[in-house]
């Protein structure tokens, strides 16, 4: 497998991502009143949807990155 190389600025932008999703699902509250719209952010369900929305454009410019190095 040949290696592949990016720049500075992808490779920032991938760790401030990554650093992102992770405070996100680090205040997850389960305890928290869901019906209350101030408490969204702390959710169970905003954290997974705001993942996997990161997760795949996170994967989409990986892939974007591999095919035009």
């Amino acid at each position: 497998m040949e290696p592949i190389t990016i720049s500075r600025s992808h490779y920032d932008t991938i760790v401030e991502s990554v650093e992102e999703v992770l405070k996100v699902l680090n205040k997850v509250n389960y305890d928290c009143d869901e019906s209350d719209p101030k408490n969204v952010c702390h959710t169970a369900p905003f954290a997974v949807g705001y993942s996997q929305s990161v997760v795949t454009q996170l994967l989409s410019n990986l892939k974007t990155l591999k095919e035009n190095n």
